[in-house]
């Protein structure tokens, strides 16, 4: 299974945050587990899951869409820009999630964000033009 963390996305306004992870939990098959229950908690959601997605905050949207894209222990993570929109307490509560989850899955950044990155002792692949249409590649251990 793969996941694909956006940096922003357009989801029903007119759901609660509850309702959207369940109707993600029943399309990919899964069943919220113990291990999705403590990131709500980590993540600092709880108190927003009864309330409608349109009427929640930037951050705490981007969060639930976060914990949204961790439903199912997909194998690969694609994430855009996780970190924006986020408090610091969070961001390294992410940093953290996203460290643990590649110890046994693959997890692919794109992220303007080197402190974010350097938190998580990323792998870095650094996209230079070098000239018109040709690209340069360059990977580096973040500091």
């Amino acid at each position: 299974m793969l996941s694909y963390l956006p940096d922003e996305a357009q989801v029903y306004p007119f759901l609660k945050g509850q309702e959207l992870l369940q109707l993600l939990a029943r399309v990919k098959q899964v069943q919220f587990d113990e291990e999705m229950l403590e990131l709500v908690e980590r993540f600092e959601v709880a108190s927003f899951l009864d309330h409608r997605i349109d009427s929640m905050s930037l951050g705490t949207q981007k969060k639930l869409l976060l914990l949204a894209g961790f439903i199912g222990q997909p194998r690969l993570y694609i994430a855009d820009e996780p970190s924006n929109g986020l408090d610091k307490r969070t961001r390294s509560v992410l940093a953290e999630h996203l460290v643990k989850l590649g110890e046994n899955n693959t997890v692919l950044i794109s992220s303007h964000d080197t402190h974010f990155t350097s938190q998580m002792n990323a792998t870095v692949l650094d996209m230079n033009v070098r000239f018109a249409g040709h690209w340069s590649l360059r990977a580096a251990k973040s500091d």
